[in-house]
């Protein structure tokens, strides 16, 4: 390949990734708001030693897959997903894994981007 070509894939690549994701990081500037749908539950969760431990030390256990990377769940759903009054909620708000707490706002290739996995994000451009 020449050099024209190398540069025009380079530059027809970041037109298709921008295009894709251009979406997830005009959301990611909103403000947003969880429906507390409990959408989000059913992804799976890998949590990390930190997380861990400091769901071990609230008294927690039996709490990890077979593969002891991702937390549990039980019918698809996270095994600390609660339900009252038909609100969705956290058995563990306040000790929730990091990756829980941020999300559906995440780290992408230009800044932070929001997942259009979450129900309350997903098709709301403006």
């Amino acid at each position: 390949m020449n050099k024209s070509a190398i540069i025009i894939n380079v530059i027809i690549t970041l037109i298709v990734y921008y295009v894709f994701y251009f979406r997830e990081f005009i959301l990611a500037r909103k403000e947003f708001k969880c429906a507390r749908c409990g959408k989000c539950c059913s992804l799976r969760v890998k949590v990390n030693k930190e997380d861990i431990e400091r769901i071990k030390k609230a008294g927690y256990e039996d709490f990890l897959d077979k593969k002891n990377k991702n937390l549990k769940r039980i019918n698809g759903r996270c095994r600390f997903l609660t339900l009252k009054n038909g609100v969705t909620g956290c058995e563990i708000q306040d000790i929730k894994p990091k990756i829980c707490k941020t999300f559906p706002i995440s780290k992408g290739l230009f800044g932070k981007k929001i997942d259009i996995r979450c129900k309350n994000c997903s098709g709301k451009l403006f």
